[in-house]
């Protein structure tokens, strides 16, 4: 339940479960209290390693907006489907990561390919 949260940019998000035993009932209730923090936005993308026209495509793919709650899922979600599209064997490694953007709860996105 805390990762759909921070799919929807809450990602200091987080639960508290609390149980209640009803011995009487033979019952157990599960309350669950959610904090959610702040809500963060998505500053802008970064990408390192990829030739310009690979860079343009990636760009014309990637739908978070500035400013949109930051999905922290999506980077990895996009760069699955990016690779798919491109012959990721030309890649040694690559990865995503999110980094503290201009503003308060604001994050960029660094994409990062390492060519073979």
């Amino acid at each position: 339940m805390e990762f759909q949260l921070k799919r929807r940019g809450y990602l200091e998000a987080s639960a508290t479960p609390e149980r209640i035993l009803n011995d009487g009932a033979k019952t157990l209730d599960l309350r669950i209290a959610f904090a959610r923090g702040p809500l963060y936005h998505f500053g802008q993308l970064r990408i390192e390693g990829l030739p310009p026209a690979l860079g343009t495509q990636s760009r014309a793919h990637w739908r978070m907006r500035t400013g949109d709650p930051l999905d922290c899922d999506y980077p990895n979600e996009f760069l699955q489907q990016f690779l798919s599209n491109v012959d990721s064997r030309q890649f040694q490694n690559f990865s995503s990561k999110l980094v503290t953007g201009a503003g308060d709860h604001v994050m960029d996105v660094v994409l990062t390919f390492i060519p073979k």
